[in-house]
């Protein structure tokens, strides 16, 4: 009987562990998930396709946001996405769910040497893979960036100007950056705000979310084909305490 609380017990830790395992929000830059760059990647995407001879979708114009981990053993896994969003473009988000069963080629995360799992986000135009599909194909080519009326820097200056710094202090001259995901989704809103480089300050770190999350101007959405789209934004803020 002893062993196999000792056994259970010991199930319990090793579960505990791989639930609180670090996933990286996304890749450290200049790293790639799949070798040979996103460009390699929508290329094997096409291949596939066509190989296993699977149709196109009715509606041209339909998209998907491809969510996926990637694990230091090149293993994937699908993250859970709001179904309402996966019925909007089923076509698409099936043919994805087939394709990536084929692609091996994933490239693990790395930080300091030591491989990571790591988050991505993958936009997939179905009808861009099929019979449109150019070499060298990248969604930038049919994208437009979302807008802030005054542009980004308005954006950070709004930022800035909510951010109340007097609430702290330190007894040296410090200069430090941290650095905030946000998503504008297909209504020109923020959502999604999280900080990927943080600092030891829980109050400071809600405070820069706050901050983020107060500025309630619409931004005018991203667009693929001229359809509207979610988009990722980064934003590093550095911060001076004299």
């Amino acid at each position: 009987m002893m062993l196999i609380k000792r056994i259970l017990l010991l199930c319990l830790i090793c579960v505990s562990f791989i639930s609180n395992a670090q996933i990286l929000e996304s890749y450290p830059d200049g790293m790639e998930f799949y070798k040979g760059g996103r460009v390699e990647f929508y290329k094997q995407f096409h291949k596939i396709l066509l190989e296993k001879n699977l149709k196109p979708c009715d509606d041209k114009n339909e998209f998907y946001h491809l969510e996926i981990v990637v694990y230091p053993d090149s293993t994937i896994k699908f993250v859970k996405q709001d179904s309402a969003k996966i019925s909007n473009s089923k076509c698409t988000f099936d043919l994805t769910r087939i394709v990536l069963k084929y692609m091996k080629d994933w490239t693990p995360a790395e930080v300091d040497g030591k491989k990571e799992a790591a988050l991505v986000k993958i936009q997939i135009f179905a009808d861009d893979l099929f019979e449109k599909y150019v070499d060298s194909y990248l969604p930038e080519m049919y994208s437009k960036a979302p807008e802030f009326e005054g542009g980004i820097q308005e954006f950070r200056k709004k930022v800035a100007n909510s951010i109340d710094t007097r609430r702290f202090s330190t007894k040296a001259s410090v200069k430090f950056t941290v650095e905030a995901t946000f998503a504008i989704n297909s209504e020109g809103k923020i959502e999604d705000v999280k900080l990927s480089k943080e600092t030891d300050s829980k109050d400071f770190n809600e405070m820069i979310l706050a901050s983020i999350k107060s500025i309630k101007k619409k931004w005018k959405p991203a667009t693929y084909h001229d359809i509207p789209v979610k988009y990722h934004f980064r934003l590093p803020l550095t911060f001076n305490f004299d």
